[in-house]
């Protein structure tokens, strides 16, 4: 039970540190004057896990997660828009994101969970759905 506080703990720390990450770069970019828009941001998820998984978009993030019962959300993927000036920054302080599209003077990219296994109600569907989560990336759709 110890070892599974202790790893919620640290995803959600992750969860929360990129987040704050990712906001802080969404607040420069207010600051500078460049504000994103409200972009619709869309993935295509098979249709076996579309009950499974779940969409949030909080600002300028979309995040998609996997249900996990009763505890927190597993994070799958991130879709973030910010404007253009900002996108070096956010390259070099966060090497593993995606660009995935330049739109309207703002850059959209993506982050993933790194984790192949997570534990919980949902670590064998989870197992399942690793493998296609760049595919779900690729499907993204920003209108």
């Amino acid at each position: 039970m110890k070892a599974q506080s202790i790893s919620l703990l640290k995803h959600c720390t992750l969860f929360a540190c990129m987040l704050l990450l990712t906001t802080g770069f969404v607040m420069n970019a207010h600051a500078a004057g460049k504000r994103p828009g409200n972009a619709h941001i869309n993935a295509s998820i098979p249709d076996q896990w579309k009950s499974n998984i779940i969409k949030e978009v909080n600002g300028d993030v979309t995040i998609f997660s996997l249900v996990n019962g009763d505890a927190v959300p597993v994070y799958l993927f991130s879709v973030t828009e910010i404007a253009e000036q900002e996108w070096v920054k956010v390259k070099t302080q966060l090497p593993d994101v995606k660009l995935l599209e330049r739109k309207n003077g703002n850059i959209y990219f993506s982050d993933k969970n790194q984790k192949t296994k997570v534990k919980g109600p949902c670590s064998e569907l989870y197992l399942q759905i690793y493998p296609y989560i760049d595919q779900m990336i690729s499907s993204v759709q920003i209108d």
